[in-house]
């Protein structure tokens, strides 16, 4: 229902599990309800309609926009884009071609969304004034409290935004609520004229009209049972009216039923009991079917703030906007609220394992409620889902989703008395697992090997970790994970081959592995019994090879030589490497009776080696 003018603020939506508000043989509210997640997010919303898919259509009134709230909805961030630019949307209608017309409260146009449900793809009627309350007859045209002009306005059936619509129907004071009967008639609550009027169906002016239905009290809301009765709000009073089927102005209404809190909206659950929101306090209320002014109603189902719009889902669910107690917007989020009597509880320990463009789904049974007869799983976003038959078969697979995009699985149980509330699952991202990384190479060093590689395709699940495994032969010698390239293999033994090989992991699975190769070692050691022997014309150097080779084969060695202890030349006397066989070297052309002395260094490809101790004598 619509909201007053002057009355706007931040409101919530809240979900209930309606089996939870079906009333036993007793006459008392089933189960025990308890609240359960909430979604914030919305800013004022007021009207709220149901669509053909579940989704719940929510005027976000001063947001300017209408909200959907896909069914399995558990978080804000799972919240679709919304239908905006609107001017202060208040009540909302749904025809039988799921086209959705939205009253713009600010504005004189009213909104049609059509029946695709895309954001911004709004047909808009101009021509209203301050619209309130829609409704849509049997034939699919559409009706419109114009509040600030005290008119009503039909959208027949099949207009467009260029139409010309019929000229409206004038008469009525402050119309707001408005609800259409099953043979088509309208009826209309004048909230400033205490009054509710009948428009029959084909009617085009007040002069033929039946006279208004008086002794309300600013009549708000109006709805109509199964066997033609009017259920009305009196918002200035603490009461609800029932009007009977076939009354007219001259009918002696039945005593209202009072007990309520500034009541505003109200609806009727399948099993026809109504339920009216207490908006001045926190709490809806049942009046049972069959109730009058002397019954004693159940109590009362606490937890609201404010309580406003009721839309059932089914027989076990229903939505409520919480719009703060008289208005005070003090409610942002949506709650929902659990424990149905005769539903199946909602499914525990909901797990999501993504593979490539499917996700299978798995989940524990629930503990409470009749005998379970199915499952199903929806996807978030996207609606995507999959069903199962009979209480044992608690996993299925959700099929068509796109690799590499977020989603969120909502799982609810079936069986004879409804639907449960949804039990959700963390998101995960579908996708293959991702190919093997390309370019691996191992650097080797000292006892050490630098392995690098280049991130490979993820097939759209993010890679989450990349693991190095390092190899000696078959032999594992070490597993390094939530590895970053490059790093460092470090404790290895020099002189040794090493095998690493990389893979990528993401929730999906693991990648194939991708190898290289590498020695790590080292300069040599330092070359041993390094002797100097005077002979004739020239000196003999004498040497053993190093201890160590630092685990590459040597290249050679390099002599220094000078006439000064510790004064030696900066380059090698040879100009290459001597032999890595070698163990002696005769040097001739040297100045007789001179003093030389000598070092050697052994060569590898890791470099040059430490420096022997000197070794001298004096040319022959």
């Amino acid at each position: 229902m619509t909201r007053p003018l002057c009355l706007r603020a931040a409101v919530a939506v809240v979900l209930i599990a309606g089996c939870a508000l079906a009333t036993t043989a007793a006459g008392a509210t089933g189960g025990s309800a308890t609240l359960g997640v909430s979604i914030s997010g919305f800013d004022d919303p007021a009207g709220m309609v149901l669509d053909q898919q579940g989704t719940l259509w929510v005027a976000n009134n001063q947001a300017g926009a209408v909200q959907p709230v896909p069914v399995g909805t558990q978080l804000e961030s799972q919240l679709p884009a919304a239908t905006a630019g609107l001017s202060y949307p208040a009540d909302d209608a749904i025809n039988s071609f799921g086209d959705i017309f939205v009253s713009e409260q600010g504005s004189t146009t009213v909104a049609e969304i059509p029946g695709d449900g895309q954001p911004g793809a709004t047909v808009v009627f101009h021509g209203f004034n301050h619209p309130a309350g829609v409704a849509v007859d049997p034939a699919g045209n559409v009706w419109v409290a114009n509040n600030g002009s005290d008119t009503i306005q039909e959208i027949p059936v099949g207009a467009t935004a260029a139409s010309t619509l019929p000229a409206a129907i004038a008469g009525f004071d402050h119309p707001n609520g408005i609800a259409v009967d099953s043979q088509g008639n309208l009826w209309v609550a004048n909230e400033s004229g205490s009054t509710i009027q009948e428009v029959p169906a084909g009617s085009t002016s007040l002069s033929t009209l039946p006279a208004a239905i008086g002794g309300f009290v600013n009549p708000y809301a109006i709805s109509i049972d199964a066997g033609g009765n009017l259920w009305v709000t009196n918002s200035g009073s603490t009461t609800v009216q029932m009007v009977p089927a076939g009354a007219t102005s001259s009918t002696v209404l039945p005593t209202a039923i009072g007990g309520f809190t500034l009541p505003t909206d109200l609806t009727i659950d399948p099993e026809g009991n109504i339920w009216v929101s207490n908006t001045g306090g926190t709490t809806i209320q049942e009046v049972p079917s069959g109730s009058t002014s002397s019954s004693v109603l159940p109590q009362a189902l606490g937890g609201f703030n404010g309580p406003f719009d009721i839309v059932f889902t089914s027989a076990c669910d229903a939505w409520v906007s919480n719009v703060g107690q008289s208005f005070n917007g003090s409610g942002l989020t949506i709650q929902q609220v659990i424990a149905p009597y005769g539903c199946p509880t909602a499914p525990t320990n909901v797990t999501a394992h993504p593979g490539d463009g499917q996700v299978q789904v798995q989940w524990d049974q629930p503990n409470g409620g009749l005998s379970v007869t199915g499952y199903t799983v929806i996807a978030l976003p996207g609606g995507a889902s999959c069903s199962t038959l009979g209480t044992t078969f608690t996993s299925c697979t959700v099929t068509g989703l796109l690799n590499g995009a977020s989603y969120a699985f909502s799982v609810e149980a079936t069986n004879a008395a409804g639907e449960s509330v949804y039990a959700q699952s963390a998101s995960v991202v579908p996708g293959d697992v991702p190919d093997a990384p390309s370019d691996v190479s191992a650097h080797p060093d000292n006892a050490a090997v630098t392995v690098s590689w280049v991130p490979p395709a993820d097939h759209g699940g993010p890679i989450l970790d990349y693991t190095v495994r390092t190899l000696r032969g078959a032999a594992l010698v070490s597993t390094t994970d939530n590895a970053i390239s490059p790093i460092v293999i470090g404790k290895l033994k020099n002189g040794s081959t090493y095998r690493f090989v990389v893979t990528a992991s993401n929730e999906t699975g693991t990648s194939a592995g991708a190898s290289a190769t590498a020695t790590p070692s080292t300069i040599p050691g330092v070359v041993r019994t390094f002797t100097a022997v005077e002979v004739k014309s020239g000196i003999l150097l004498k040497w053993t090879a190093p201890a160590s080779d630092g685990g590459a084969s040597l290249t050679g060695y390099d002599v220094y030589v000078g006439t000064r202890a510790s004064k030696l030349s900066a380059s090698p006397m040879n100009k290459k490497p001597l032999s890595p066989a070698a163990t002696r070297l005769l040097i001739r052309t040297l100045r007789q009776g001179t003093t030389y002395f000598f070092i050697i260094r052994a060569v590898n490809r890791r470099g040059i080696g430490a420096r022997s101790h000197e070794a001298h004598a004096t040319a022959g």
